[in-house]
C-alpha cells in the first residue's frame, strides 16, 4: 500500500466522520421553541401574547398559557372572552366574520394583541 493511498483513506475517513457528526447534530436539533407561534394558537408567555398571522373564520383557537399567572383572552369589542389558568391550555372559536379583533387580558390590561380573522 502506498503512502498516497493511505493519506487518501485517512482524508476520506475524516470527511465521513465530519459528515456523520453533522447528521447527528442536525437530527438532534429542533427548530421549535416553547414560545413558537403555531397556526391557530395564541401563546401567552412572559405576560405577552403571541398570535398567528391570521386564522380562518370560525376556526378553533388554542390558547396556551406558559405563565404561572391566570390570564384572559378578551375581545375589546366582544366576540370572545376566554380564561386560561397558569400552565394550562384552553380553546375558543374564532369569530365567523373576517376582520381584526383587538383583545387584552382582564387581569393584566397592558397585555394587548390582535387576532386577524380571514
Amino acid at each position: 500500500m502506498s503512502t498516497l493511498s493511505h493519506a487518501r483513506r485517512r482524508s476520506l475517513g475524516a470527511v465521513c466522520a465530519v459528515a456523520a457528526t453533522l447528521l447527528i447534530v442536525a437530527g438532534c436539533s429542533s427548530s421549535s421553541t416553547p414560545t413558537e407561534t403555531v397556526a391557530d394558537q395564541v401563546t401567552i408567555s412572559n405576560h405577552m401574547f403571541q398570535t398567528p398571522a391570521s386564522v380562518k373564520a370560525g376556526a378553533t383557537i388554542t390558547v396556551r398559557n406558559d405563565d404561572s399567572d391566570e390570564h384572559t383572552v378578551t375581545a375589546t369589542a366582544g366576540g370572545f372572552d376566554t380564561e386560561v389558568q397558569g400552565k394550562q391550555t384552553v380553546t375558543f372559536t374564532a369569530p365567523t366574520s373576517p376582520g381584526s379583533y383587538d383583545f387584552y387580558c382582564k387581569y393584566h390590561p397592558s397585555m394587548k394583541a390582535t387576532l386577524v380573522v380571514s
